[in-house]
């Protein structure tokens, strides 16, 4: 039986169209789920297990929060033309309380902790000095390279002083506060960045100052390697005082700040609780 020439045209369209992004009209799919596991490929790509399905991301999956098992996503995705699925976009579910299970006891695995800490400096000027901090983010250098960034609650009170944010009065010297944990993939890391959304400075017996903060945002390049063991980065801050003014300003203290630092880990409450030290074992 002859096929007409119409019907022939619209077979080998629908042929083409099915073969070339995994849905009609080029339009990507959606999924939300829980992600159950993470994985590194070796040439770079993460495999991340969700609700049962594999999804591949690469470096040009646009990634909006902290990829940590547990937590709920949603992925805009296509199907490759060998039948895996590619995500080209993934935000973690932005009702997920991320802050609060990675501060909690829990038995998922834990790779990564991010202390902050405050260098001396002119800390001694203030009684209080608040600081709120709206997300961190970390940069995965080499083949995989990419930013991961982790949002925090800013009305948080991750020093359980009964105010929002953290006051790095009591964080001074090697005391260190740990304000996230993660199971990040295994691999380099160069760059660790904090958005600070806010800072309130009181003076010793002279109440509030003004603090400048440029750009509202600190980093520090201090490269690191997440392997089998757990890296505790201390990311340290100072308050200086500019020149002979009373004008104050926030920097990061690169010197005593990374993977390799002694610290001592401070409890919610504000009391040193131990001496910390990453193991030799992941350093960069």
């Amino acid at each position: 039986m002859k096929i007409p020439r119409i019907v022939a045209i619209l077979v080998i369209a629908a042929l083409v169209i099915m073969t070339a992004g995994g849905c009609a009209n080029g339009q990507a799919l959606a999924l939300e789920g829980t992600i159950e596991s993470l994985s590194l490929n070796p040439d770079g790509t993460i495999v991340a297990v969700v609700d049962g399905e594999t999804i591949i991301i690469d470096l040009n999956t646009k990634i909006t929060g902290a990829l940590v098992p547990g937590t709920v996503i949603e992925i805009e995705y296509e199907v490759q033309d060998d039948g895996s699925l590619l995500a080209l976009e993934i935000e973690v579910d932005i009702n997920e309380d991320v802050v609060s299970s990675t501060l909690e006891p829990s038995d998922e695995k834990v790779s990564f902790r991010f202390l902050i800490s405050d260098e001396v400096n002119a800390i001694e000027d203030f009684e209080h000095f608040y600081i709120t901090i709206s997300s961190i983010g970390i940069h995965q250098s080499g083949e995989e390279s990419g930013w991961i960034e982790h949002e925090l609650d800013p009305q948080a009170d991750l020093d359980g002083d009964g105010i929002s944010g953290i006051d790095l009065k009591p964080l001074v010297g090697l005391n260190a506060l740990e304000i996230w944990s993660a199971n990040l993939a295994a691999g380099e890391y160069n760059k660790v960045f904090i958005y600070v959304e806010d800072v309130t400075g009181i003076l010793a017996g002279a109440g509030e100052t003004e603090v400048k903060l440029p750009g509202g945002k600190l980093q520090i390049s201090k490269p690191f390697i997440i392997s089998d063991s757990v890296i505790d980065f201390v990311f340290d801050i100072t308050v200086m005082k500019t020149g002979n003014s009373d004008k104050y300003i926030l920097k990061p203290q690169i010197t005593q700040s990374g993977a390799n630092q002694k610290f001592n880990k401070v409890t919610p409450k504000g009391k040193p609780e131990k001496l910390g030290k990453p193991e030799d074992k992941g350093r960069p």
